[in-house]
């Protein structure tokens, strides 16, 4: 379970922009690769159940979840361990991957499914095939977001995909 009174530090360090403010409440913080090959975890007769990547043939994977952050002097603070620690950004292959950063709002009253608490993405499986639909069911859209592309150090990216994010009210 997640109740340790020792923080995990080792997760990313996100900055809000140029805000200087504090601003009331709590926000969630996540990580998720849009790049990941099909085929690094099911097989063919799977591939229709998988959550949809960027591009054909891939799916998802939570690289973190951090939660109970709030914006004091212009920096997110946090205040409990990660829901998901942090998975470097260390795509396996040699296809340039799409790392999305999601700022959410967390309510006051908002409770992370039990199995997640229980420290269900702090195994490898679960994180594979993942989407946010229950997440934005549960809090709202995200309030902002952000990507960066990563790739394998010495090996050309021969992928030439482009795309826009876009979020439809569930």
């Amino acid at each position: 379970m997640l109740t340790s009174s020792i923080i995990d530090t080792t997760y990313p360090t996100v900055y809000p922009g140029y805000s200087t403010s504090s601003y009331p409440g709590t926000y969630m913080l996540m990580m998720v690769d849009y790049d990941v090959a099909d085929s690094a975890f099911a097989t063919s007769d799977q591939y229709s159940s998988l959550v949809p990547g960027r591009l054909v043939n891939t799916t998802t994977r939570l690289h973190w979840w951090g939660w109970n952050y709030t914006l004091q002097d212009g920096n997110f603070i946090n205040s409990s361990n990660a829901l998901a620690s942090y998975h470097p950004a260390q795509p396996a292959t040699s296809r340039v991957h799409d790392f999305t950063l999601f700022l959410f709002d967390q309510p006051q009253d908002y409770a992370p499914p039990q199995d997640v608490l229980d420290g269900l993405l702090e195994e490898h499986d679960p994180r594979h095939n993942f989407t946010l639909a229950p997440i934005v069911e549960a809090v709202g859209n995200p309030l902002a977001a952000t990507y960066f592309w990563s790739s394998t150090p010495g090996v050309p990216d021969s992928s030439s995909a482009t795309y826009t994010y876009f979020w439809e009210k569930i």
